[in-house]
């Protein structure tokens, strides 16, 4: 297996090593939009799909199965099988909606917050 190289002082992998938990990836919980997700890659790829006034019938199907999709690569998988249903100002928002979901794991788990810190 082919390694992107060991966390220091000025990278971090979050792929590997100490700071994988910094990962959309990781298996974190999270409580985004009033809904349970199991990652911060699941409910990122939620949003891709849930546009300012509801939405298609398509895009309200796809956000299900991204909510229920059994892993993170999953999530990512379908969002990319489907670019064409995404929101219109996605490439506008989405570091927003990252930021975001990315203070949101921080703020509800201890863990993340203190090897982010």
């Amino acid at each position: 297996m082919e390694t992107h190289g060991l966390d220091n002082a000025k990278q971090v992998f979050f792929y590997e090593q100490d700071f994988y938990v910094l990962s959309n990836f990781s298996s974190f919980r999270l409580k985004w939009v009033g809904i349970d997700f199991d990652t911060s890659e699941h409910a990122y790829h939620f949003e891709k799909f849930r546009p300012m006034f509801g939405g298609t019938v398509e895009q309200r199907r796809l956000r299900g199965e991204i909510m229920h999709a059994r892993s993170a690569h999953e999530a990512f998988k379908l969002a990319e099988t489907y670019k064409r249903l995404r929101r219109p100002d996605w490439d506008e928002v989405k570091v927003d909606h990252m930021r975001e979901l990315l203070r949101a794991k921080a703020s509800q788990h201890d863990y993340v917050r203190r090897k982010l810190l």
